[in-house]
């Protein structure tokens, strides 16, 4: 059967069409606006997001963290946390826990190089103010910590076997992958680090006003941290150090990251009177003619082990 063929030249529409179905577009548009206002009216946005975010901070596996109160600005862009705990599964120990008192973060843009979300958080708890930025990626995630200020009386609750005062200048640029950290640096140093008398494992400790501290580290290969330079006091410390070396990170149970680090150690003869138990691990070694001991620390983060020679 033969189509009868149409002419393009008398084939037009009528232009009231295109007129009709620009208005009904407009109607489904605003009829779709309508319904969006009208459930937010009813269900408030913020309290149904508020909730979804605290049920998933709270029951997060791996890093579940609690809070008094969550506030959210822009709606999606920035939320405030009031009173936050970081429990202990953050760190590899679920006995612990860490309290701040306030945690914000906030979503700026998209990035295309490399790929992801750039995010922006503080977190305040003492004199501690952390300033921290990076980008959740698609790959790679990097968190960077710049002219931040960490109050050693924060960490306390990560260290109750040893009371340490103090504040730290930190600096640092970390990329992570999904195993955990593969590249980046790390500088942080201080000028008022003080070790309290206390007791540690039945031996009695007296004060160590140790003064300052400097650390410069890097890490070139995954989970390796290259420590470049670590130097612990001054002229007038009871103790001064000077260390390098390497420790293995692990990314599961931060305590069981492995120490391979050397260095020289010298002690006041007066600290060294005053702590006996010195004695049993510098008793019979040589100092330098300047009178440093050449020290070496094996063993891990949790349960290091010291040498000298």
């Amino acid at each position: 059967m033969m189509r009868k063929k149409v002419s393009s030249e008398n084939y037009e529409l009528d232009p009231q069409i295109y007129s009709k179905t620009s208005s009904t577009i407009k109607i489904i548009f605003l009829t779709t606006v309508f319904l969006i206002l009208g459930f937010f009216a009813n269900f408030s946005a913020k309290e149904k997001l508020t909730a979804f975010l605290g049920n998933s901070l709270k029951n997060n596996t791996q890093c579940p963290v609690n809070f008094s109160s969550l506030k959210i600005k822009n709606l999606i862009f920035k939320y405030n946390l009031k009173d936050p705990e970081i429990l202990g599964r953050c760190f590899g120990n679920p006995y612990i826990t860490l309290p701040l008192s306030n945690l914000s973060l906030a979503l700026t843009r998209p990035t295309l190089v490399p790929p992801g979300l750039k995010i922006s958080s503080q977190v305040k708890h003492l004199d501690t103010n952390l300033n921290i930025n990076g980008i959740l990626g698609i790959g790679d995630n990097i968190v960077n910590i710049d002219n931040s200020t960490i109050d050693l009386n924060t960490l306390s609750p990560l260290i109750p076997e040893l009371e340490i005062l103090g504040t730290i200048k930190l600096n640092s640029h970390i990329v992570l992958d999904d195993k955990g950290p593969k590249s980046g640096n790390i500088s942080l140093n201080s000028d008022n680090i003080t070790i309290p008398s206390q007791t540690i494992k039945g031996f009695n400790l007296n004060n160590i006003p140790i003064g300052n501290i400097l650390l410069n580290a890097v890490m070139e290969k995954k989970n390796v941290l290259n420590i470049k330079q670590l130097i612990i006091g001054n002229a007038n410390s009871p103790i001064i150090s000077e260390i390098s070396g390497t420790i293995t990170l692990s990314p599961s149970y931060m305590p069981r990251s492995m120490l391979n680090l050397k260095g020289k150690l010298k002690v006041s003869p007066d600290f060294q009177r005053t702590m006996p138990i010195l004695n049993l691990f510098l008793g019979g070694k040589k100092t330098d003619d300047k009178g440093f001991f050449t020290l070496t620390i094996s063993g891990t983060l949790g349960g290091p082990r010291p040498s000298f020679q």
